[in-house]
């Protein structure tokens, strides 16, 4: 009888082992890759509130070191206008001034995120959106 008798020795085979050890690591693989997805999720939002493309802006270069961009690691977006810096600059400033007046605050979330304005040398005005967002967790 297999509850009641003392006397009983349950058998693990090598195979009921394999078994347990793959269910294991299927159940670390799947917390890994949810907490990755939250983390990607928060830091892609937190990008989109905080860096917005200037309207009508001109895509110059983006690289990032993950998976995709604003999302977990560091992520550059480099944008052209034919606008003025003064323009560019009191455009980024308002948005941040209305996103801050809904409570929301930059540095809240889990990354550090920076737009910078300067003169382009060939005329116009080139826009840095850079974000670095739990890089940590990068293998390299």
């Amino acid at each position: 009888m297999y509850g009641g008798d003392p006397g009983y020795k349950r058998v693990y085979t090598w195979r009921m082992w394999v078994a347990f050890m793959v269910i294991i690591f299927a159940i670390f693989c799947i917390c890994g890759a949810t907490v990755y997805v939250g983390l990607d999720v928060s830091c892609y939002n937190d990008a989109q509130k905080w860096l917005p493309d200037y309207p009508d802006a001109e895509l110059l270069s983006e690289d990032y070191t993950f998976i995709r961009a604003f999302g977990v690691g560091e992520t550059t977006r480099i944008l052209f206008t034919t606008d003025d810096e003064d323009t560019v600059e009191d455009w980024y400033f308002n948005r941040d001034q209305t996103t801050n007046a809904t409570g929301a605050r930059r540095d809240d979330g889990i990354g550090f995120m920076r737009w910078t304005v300067r003169e382009a040398g060939w005329g116009g005005t080139q826009i840095v959106l850079y974000s670095e967002c739990s890089s940590d967790i990068i293998p390299w």
